[in-house]
């Protein structure tokens, strides 16, 4: 059987890239030899690395290159069907003009806009409103991460009929081992009060919460810093804070670390993948993520498949994924004292935490798994 030309503007899945960002995870899970399978494939790689941050020079000269490259491959390759990962602001026009070249040259094109920030962005902007309104008249749909965006971008303009809900799938097979191994923090105290500033029962080991991400403002690092600063002040079990990630933050972090000015309770593991990304999560008992705006972030998909509970923000798709109070627990973005009360409550009853993380790996395992995702993926882009 021939297969099908699948023209991709994406990061590179393919590519060993250290600091794998939401878009390039979400990219990896589906970009593979089931895909392979239906499609042959071209890439034109967006990839910029997160931090240190790239300065405007650089990102001009990878936009004119991201041009050249699509104008040839819808010139030469001359795709089936096109599909481009984009963000808000100067990414969305950028891409989402590649995307017109592409669907000029004759191939079925897709749009999927992968930030948080959209939101907020498209509301503020009457400028983008339209430019949105005109990309989304002209190709065959958006590709976007949850019901809540699915809502969002049809609110804002674009036909109901030309949007496909598409989470970013996470692969569940490969987090089972962690999940399988994991063991509910020993411990607990019940209802608050009766033990000193965070001791420990001899034997017994700390409550571990977990941040990976972007170690930046926008991702609630600070208010997790304060929250834990609130927390080590209240009776209760012995807790640490695990940041796995680097950035702006994480370099004002390590100054007070340096200087003796940070908690003992937080512990800064810098940027993690792969093996040392699974040991993080198989340590935790929770992930924590206070984020300001999100897509649909991958490192909850991936903490929720390793059985862990999560307490995170209600913004962008999070609460489509996250059950209050069944698989994790939702706080205010920017409260410090909710966020400690949450921490609080999942140290003092481990247990009720490892059960809401094996109901968020049956949810995960319902509704995200990459396999059931990848074919939907393939669904869209194969239907006329």
């Amino acid at each position: 059987m021939t297969k099908r030309r699948l023209l991709a503007v994406m990061p590179d899945p393919y590519a060993r890239y250290e600091q794998a960002g939401g878009v390039l995870s979400a990219s990896r899970a589906i970009f593979g030899e089931r895909l392979a399978e239906v499609f042959e494939i071209r890439i034109v790689d967006t990839t910029m690395r997160s931090f240190p941050v790239a300065r405007l020079p650089e990102k001009v000269a990878a936009g004119s290159r991201r041009v050249a490259w699509t104008v040839r491959h819808s010139a030469v390759f001359r795709p089936d069907v096109a599909v481009v990962y984009c963000s808000d602001g100067a990414s969305f026009y950028e891409k989402s003009s590649l995307l017109l070249i592409a669907k000029a040259a004759g191939a079925r094109a897709f749009l999927s806009p992968r930030s948080g920030r959209a939101e907020a962005w498209l509301r503020e902007s009457a400028a983008a409103r339209r430019w949105l309104a005109f990309v989304a008249e002209r190709i065959d749909g958006l590709l976007v991460q949850s019901p809540s965006w699915r809502d969002f971008y049809a609110g804002v303009g674009v036909p109901p009929a030309k949007l496909f809900v598409l989470p970013n799938p996470v692969d569940t097979a490969l987090w089972a081992p962690v999940a399988a191994g994991r063991a509910a923090c020993p411990g607990g105290m019940g209802a608050p009060g009766g033990s000193s500033r965070g001791a420990a029962i001899a034997g017994e080991r700390p409550f571990r919460f977990l941040f990976a991400a972007t170690a930046i403002a926008t991702k609630g690092l600070r208010e997790l810093v304060a929250a834990a600063e609130l927390l080590r002040e209240r009776p209760g079990p012995a807790f640490e804070v695990a940041i796995a990630g680097d950035g702006a933050v994480a370099a004002e972090l390590r100054a007070r670390r340096d200087a003796g000015r940070l908690p003992p309770e937080i512990v800064l593991l810098g940027w993690v993948t792969g093996d040392a990304l699974a040991e993080a999560f198989a340590r935790a008992d929770a992930l924590v993520l206070p984020t300001y705006y999100e897509g649909l972030p991958n490192v909850v998909l991936e903490a929720m498949a390793c059985a862990l509970p999560v307490i995170a923000t209600p913004v962008g798709a999070i609460p489509d994924v996250v059950a209050d109070g069944e698989t994790g627990l939702l706080v205010p973005m920017k409260a410090e004292a909710p966020l400690a009360d949450a921490m609080d409550r999942l140290r003092r009853d481990p247990a009720a935490a490892a059960e809401m993380g094996r109901r968020g790996r049956a949810r995960v395992e319902a509704r995200f798994d990459k396999a059931a995702i990848v074919e939907r993926f393939i669904e869209i882009l194969s239907t006329p």
